[in-house]
This record gives C-alpha cells, structure tokens and sequence, in this order.
C-alpha cells in the first residue's frame, strides 16, 4: 500500500473512531438520562443560580452564548452532596438571553427543590430527570462520521485492490512490425 493510500485509510480510520466514540458517548447518556426518571427523589436547596456567558466568534463576528448554572445541596442517607447538574445531558446554551433567563428563573438561589439521585452513586444528580433531546441530536450527528469513515475505508481498500490487480497484470509487449 502506498503513502497516499496509508494516509487516507488512517483518515477513514480517524473519522470511524471519532464517530464510534461520538456514539456511544450519545448513547451512554440517552441510557443514563432514562434511567433518570427511575431515581428516588429527596428535597434540596438551591444554593446558587447564576447566568454563566462565554463570547463565541466566527470569522466575521461575535457573540454571547448564555447558560443557566445552578448549584443544589441535597441529603442522602445522612451524606451531604452538591449537585450542578438540570438534566443528564443538558445542553441549553445559546444567544438568546430571554430564553437564557426563562431557563435560570425556573431554578431561584434559596428555593426548595426536588432532587433526583442515582441509587447507585448518590452525588449523581438532576433537576429534571430523563432524556435531553439534544442527546438524541448527539446520536443523529454520530451517524455523518461514522458513515464517512466507513466510506473512506471502503474506498481505500478497493483502491488498494485495484492497484495491486493491476501490477499483476504482465507488462504487454508491442507486437513487432520487422515482417511487414
């Protein structure tokens, strides 16, 4: 296999690790978020409510990208946990600051709040158990790498054959025209 060939398998390969990687990750937390709304619940207190914002630029502009953060105290079987997390998976970012602070308003410093909880590992935990849709988004992107992983590959390996079946083919010599 020559160089060229090398590099766009590993290019393939690359593209098919990332997109397995991408998948299951997506799949991990659509399970996990599932299993979410099975949880035990136990009353908790918000201790913070903020508006997290970070700046995002393109080549011609910027602009803010807003993010509810929130931080809840809650109790299990006598252990005290903070937890950070609305939902498994929550992705609600974006520019639009209404929608930012209709999220945030949701979840005000000192209320009482309902705590879901993993059985298995207590300081796992949610404000809103089940799944994120934006998870199943994660497990539709996963799809475009893997797809052109597997068609890198496919092309390179039937590259690779054509190659090699036509240096099996015997040099062809001229017929020789000394008669004529």
């Amino acid at each position: 296999m020559n160089g060229r060939m090398l590099i766009v398998l590993a290019a393939g390969l690359l593209l098919l690790l990332l997109g397995l990687y991408i998948f299951f990750n997506g799949v991990n937390t659509y399970l996990q978020g599932a299993a979410s709304v099975n949880w035990p619940m136990v009353q908790g207190t918000l201790t913070s409510s903020i508006l997290g914002n970070f700046t995002s630029c393109s080549e011609n502009s910027c602009y803010k990208i807003y993010t509810p953060k929130v931080t809840y105290s809650y109790t299990v079987s006598g252990v005290s946990y903070l937890g950070k997390s609305i939902s498994i998976g929550h992705t609600s970012v974006g520019n639009d600051l209404s929608y930012a602070n209709s999220e945030l308003n949701k979840y005000p410093a000192g209320s009482s709040v309902t705590v879901y909880y993993d059985p298995s590992s207590p300081a796992t935990s949610v404000l809103e158990p089940g799944t994120d849709p934006n998870s199943m988004y994660m497990l539709l992107l996963s799809l475009f790498p893997l797809f052109m992983g597997a068609i890198v590959i496919v092309i390179a390996i039937k590259g690779w054959r054509s190659v090699k079946r036509l240096q099996a083919i015997p040099p062809q010599v001229p017929p020789s025209n000394k008669g004529i």
